[in-house]
Parts: C-alpha cells; sequence; structure tokens
C-alpha cells in the first residue's frame, strides 16, 4: 500500500493558487510547505501551533474546520461513504446545500410560503442543476 503524505508547496500551488489575491491573509499551522507558498505568492501569513487551533493574533481555523466536520458528517453518514472519483461532485453538492439551506433560512422563512417545498427538493434542484449546467 502507498504511503499517503503530506502535500508540498507544489501540490497547494497547483491547487489554490488563484484563489488568493494579495491582500489576503493566510492562516496555517507551520509547516513549512505553507511558509513557502505564502512566500512564493507574497501573502501575509500567520502560523499557529496545529494542536491550539489559534495564532497569538487571534486567528483561528475552526470556522475550516467546522466544515470539514460538516462535510466528513455529510459523506459518511448521509451517503454512507463514496468512490473517491465522485469526491469532486459530492464537494459540489454539499456545497450547493449549504449555501441553499443558509439563503433559505437567512433570508426567505419569513416571506415565502414555498420554503419547506424548496428546501425538501433541494437534491432535485441540484440534479437539475447539474443535468442543465454539468459538462460532465
Amino acid at each position: 500500500m502507498d504511503k499517503i503524505e503530506r502535500i508540498n508547496q507544489r501540490d497547494i500551488i497547483n491547487a489554490i493558487e488563484n484563489k488568493f489575491n494579495k491582500h489576503e491573509k493566510l492562516v496555517t499551522d507551520s509547516h513549512p510547505s505553507y511558509t513557502a507558498f505564502a512566500k512564493t505568492l507574497g501573502l501575509e501569513h500567520v502560523k499557529f501551533i496545529s494542536k491550539n487551533h489559534k495564532a497569538e493574533t487571534g486567528e483561528n481555523v475552526q470556522y475550516i474546520n467546522n466544515i470539514a466536520n460538516r462535510l466528513d458528517a455529510f459523506i459518511n453518514h448521509n451517503l454512507k461513504g463514496v468512490a473517491t472519483k465522485y469526491l469532486p461532485l459530492y464537494t459540489s453538492y454539499f456545497a450547493f446545500i449549504e449555501k441553499n439551506i443558509l439563503y433559505i433560512f437567512n433570508n426567505k422563512i419569513t416571506s415565502n410560503t414555498k420554503v419547506w417545498d424548496r428546501f425538501t427538493n433541494i437534491e432535485k434542484m441540484y440534479e437539475r442543476l447539474i443535468k442543465t449546467k454539468s459538462n460532465i
């Protein structure tokens, strides 16, 4: 069995290089790959000790950890696991559901009488989205 190794700077650059602008701050643990990535892109980099999940300046990754935990629960408990090749589709589905739930409950719950219908048909809406907008 192959060993899964920690990502390196090249992996990070390939995955998220175009997701940052020069005014954003990167908050990570102090692994050298993150430091090199931040330096390459000229980003401000705030580091923290992994076990603390929080930098001395107050920045933290609890919000990201919360999203990761919800995604993990969604995949492993709601979907009972998925094939790795379909992981991008399921993460997109998760993001779609999260966005719609927030939209429904923050903006429409009191003013729209069809909220429950929309909420209970999210899967059908996502299926329509994939069929009409996806290149897959």
